[in-house]
């Protein structure tokens, strides 16, 4: 797969479906393994029913960025504009709520793509960086954004299902 044909574009009312369904398939690729059945489909239902990913497209306050290749959707990233814990150090930043890819794009420059544009959208806004919270448990996107120059600076709580799990929140400033 070249990167250089991969499309990052904004989403759009007319996405939702789409998007929705390619949220509970990479959120259940990521996750199902460490989680329970139940948990998992109380996450999908809640996260990425087509309600709320609608929703989500006509906020103001979200962004998704959809990638495509070859007339494919096949990865996404979700900014939200306005959440900023009181715990973080940057005090100006925007939330990369998710960033997920197919499992056949992963590897291919797919995330990077998706990275770059949300460091973009971020300092098009002047903010003063990027923050996340991920899974203490999944290594393999911790070390994604390490690599980005993320850094752990806290935690925080996430839900999945009836299943409290910890967060690492990682901030990278610009």
């Amino acid at each position: 797969m070249n990167t250089l044909s991969v499309n990052i574009r904004y989403a759009t009312e007319a996405d939702a479906a789409a998007l929705s369904e390619l949220g509970k398939v990479t959120f259940y690729d990521a996750f199902a393994e460490d989680n329970s059945e139940q948990d998992m489909q109380h996450h999908l239902e809640e996260t990425y029913s087509l309600e709320k990913v609608t929703a989500n497209i006509q906020s103001p306050d979200i962004l998704y960025l959809l990638a495509e290749f070859a007339g494919e959707l096949i990865g996404f990233a979700k900014l939200d504009l306005q959440n900023r814990p009181e715990a973080l150090q940057l005090k100006n930043a925007i939330e990369l709520h998710q960033i997920y890819v197919l499992q056949k794009g992963i590897g291919k420059g797919i995330g990077s793509a998706l990275m770059e544009r949300c460091f973009s959208e971020a300092q098009d806004r002047n903010t003063d960086g990027i923050w996340l919270g991920v899974w203490e448990k999944n290594l393999k996107a911790i070390r994604f954004y390490e690599r980005w120059g993320f850094q752990t600076t806290s935690s925080h709580d996430f839900v999945l299902g009836e299943d409290v799990q910890r967060d690492l929140i990682m901030e990278r400033p610009f």
